[in-house]
């Protein structure tokens, strides 16, 4: 999983399709504190992936403005194949796929995405997760 990855190439993009017809970014402000559980979380996340535009890429992709973007279509960055796939396939981030992802990384994309961590069994975190992340890559 860690180590030197090789060079993207036409394999490894997907298009960004169409803009979502909302900003999913419209109003969205500083985030409220977080509870020590979805802080803790939520660094997770800053292990591997940057948020900030122009960032480079961690051993994750960065992640500014990821919410309306469709899966594995950042430039640069070697994605799985499964990723790719669902890309290619019309899969988006939202909160409903960022959700999904965060309380069953395992059963997501048959947890051939790449991404290794625990659950987050509880709803209000995760959604205390999902607020803190689409703060932070506006």
């Amino acid at each position: 999983m860690f180590g030197v990855l090789p060079f993207t190439t036409d394999a490894q993009s997907v298009s960004s399709g169409p803009p979502p017809a909302l900003d999913p970014y419209a109003g969205i402000s500083a985030p409220s504190p977080l509870p020590a559980r979805a802080q803790r979380d939520f660094m997770n996340c800053r292990f591997c992936h940057t948020f900030e535009q122009g960032a480079a890429h961690g051993v994750g992709p960065n992640l500014h403005r990821v919410f309306g973007r469709r899966a594995a279509s950042v430039a640069g960055f070697y994605y799985s194949p499964v990723l790719i796939s669902a890309g290619r396939g019309g899969l988006s981030w939202d909160e409903g796929s960022i959700d999904r992802l965060l309380a069953d990384p395992e059963g997501f994309l048959e947890g051939r995405h790449r991404m290794r961590y625990a659950p987050i069994d509880d709803p209000q975190t995760r959604a205390a997760v999902i607020g803190a992340l689409r703060s932070a890559t506006r």
